[in-house]
């Protein structure tokens, strides 16, 4: 299927909702999702997001190998979602989860999580109806969303450790350029990574650091906001709310 298609449906894992209903925004025309990812989840904190899908028509694919077929979309349903973090559901409207081709619709997304702090691989099981594909519609597609983050507001561990984390960040007002005090239970190879609040990755740096306390220096050119810290030594991680301030 061509990409366009693939986009869309990709939107419909975006569904870790509960639901009332939601208004599309109209103002975008073009096929996709809007926003194109999740703003993350705070342990504690009520959580909401709207997000507009626009279908597209219509999609390519090869019914029969080497032979693409350009086919209308009458709708795009999600059948299920697999790896919804605690304290999280989907709703969609219209309620039946199924989306005309051609139109705009929403998803609201809701939850106030209590547990379950980490990194989340979400899947969706999605349907493509054309009555033109004849036998072979639905098509069935498997959609890997990818990381979706529930964040404590001091930090996680995967592996229960209360000694992996971000202990100090100085100077403070942090502005991008200064120290991180990095408390790891191990040595080996540390993963940090800094990411801002519409997931995009701002850095990606890997350090050598010895079990016990590490300083790191970081000299970032960061604009005011919320960013994530993600650290991650073998099957060790946490992920830190930071704020920078100039």
């Amino acid at each position: 299927m061509k990409s366009l298609f693939i986009t869309t449906a990709i939107l419909l894992i975006n569904l870790v909702s509960i639901g009332q209903n939601c208004t599309p925004d109209t103002s975008y025309k073009s096929p996709g999702y809007y926003p194109d990812s999740l703003l993350p989840a705070y342990i504690g904190q009520s959580y909401e997001q709207v997000i507009t899908t626009v279908v597209p028509v219509d999609t390519t694919i090869e019914l029969l190998p080497g032979f693409p077929v350009t086919l209308p979309i009458d709708s795009i349903v999600v059948t299920s979602i697999s790896n919804l973090p605690p304290g999280f559901s989907f709703s969609c409207f219209p309620p039946s989860c199924g989306f005309p081709g051609g139109t705009a619709n929403c998803i609201k997304i809701t939850g106030n999580p209590l547990t379950g702090a980490g990194e989340y691989n979400i899947i969706a099981n999605v349907d493509a109806y054309s009555a033109q594909a004849g036998a072979v519609s639905p098509l069935a597609e498997t959609i890997n969303f990818g990381k979706f983050l529930v964040i404590d507001n001091v930090g996680l561990s995967e592996e229960n450790s209360t000694n992996f984390q971000l202990s100090k960040v100085f100077p403070q007002p942090f502005s991008g350029v200064g120290t991180f005090e990095i408390e790891t239970p191990i040595s080996g190879n540390l993963n940090i990574a800094i990411i801002d609040i519409l997931g995009k990755e701002i850095s990606n740096k890997n350090y050598f650091v010895s079990a016990g306390n590490s300083n790191i220096s970081m000299n970032q050119n960061l604009n005011n906001g919320i960013y994530i810290v993600l650290g991650k030594i073998e099957n060790y991680s946490f992920a830190t709310k930071l704020v920078v301030t100039k």
